[in-house]
């Protein structure tokens, strides 16, 4: 006698919810990977504005100029001046806190930049 070799509905149905079960869980880690890549790209973007800011402030300012750049240099956090114009489609904000060693005369300029 052969047995009959054909494929029951029951056994259909299973495989079908195994099927979607995987391919939801897939599209979940598209899905969370996708976001993650957006964070990341906007964590690059912020550092290289962040990055431009500082190397103008370096490019710019010495210890003959500090005393007329427009940074105040007192501790407390601001917001940035100016903006470099090739960050103009940037859509963030930029806050500074400068900070002056009374021994040395050093100054240390932080950036915080938030998107």
């Amino acid at each position: 006698m052969k047995r009959n070799q054909a494929v029951s509905l029951v056994e259909v149905v299973v495989a079908s919810i195994i099927f979607l079960l995987a391919a939801a869980g897939a599209l979940g880690a598209f899905s969370m990977a996708q976001k993650m890549s957006t964070v990341s790209e906007k964590e690059i973007v912020a550092a290289n504005y962040g990055r431009q800011l500082l190397e103008d402030l370096r490019a710019n300012v010495d210890q003959r100029t500090w005393n007329s750049w427009i940074l105040t240099c007192d501790s407390t956090w601001r917001a940035w001046p100016t903006a470099p114009s090739a960050w103009d489609a940037f859509q963030g904000s930029v806050q500074y806190n400068c900070h002056q060693d009374p021994s040395t005369g050093l100054r240390k300029v932080t950036l915080s930049v938030n998107w």
